[in-house]
């Protein structure tokens, strides 16, 4: 089911550290992709296990799997996603809208969001 893996994203270290070798400036270690909490509410469980289970998470290019957690009854999921763009995450919700309704929240990690703050002033 969507939301059900615990396996983090490739960039996680790199937010969680900060350090990230393959950029070169000083506030480099700000991922370029966006983050984004995708919080689903389902309206059909058992079809949305069972594409699931046929088809996986189907991500498009481009979109990473980053982190979720379900609410006690079960019935939304909230989830991490990592994209270039909210559109490209629009391709994924495309995928399963009609078994999920979606919320789509851009956020940051609180690091990332204190260090901007300080630039801002």
């Amino acid at each position: 089911m969507p939301g059900v893996e615990g396996a983090k994203g490739k960039d996680y270290d790199e937010r969680q550290t900060g350090v990230n070798p393959d950029y070169d400036s000083a506030d480099s270690w700000f991922s370029l992709d966006m983050l984004f909490m995708v919080i689903e509410r389902f309206k059909n469980m058992p079809a949305m296990a069972e594409r699931f289970q046929r088809h996986g998470r189907m991500l498009p290019d481009g979109v990473n799997y980053q982190a979720s957690w379900m609410d006690i009854d079960g019935s939304k999921c909230f989830q991490i996603m990592e994209a270039p763009s909210e559109e490209v995450l629009g391709v994924w919700l495309g995928r399963w809208n009609d078994l999920v309704d979606f919320e789509i929240v851009r956020v940051l990690t609180s690091q990332d969001y204190w260090v901007q703050a300080q630039t801002r002033g």
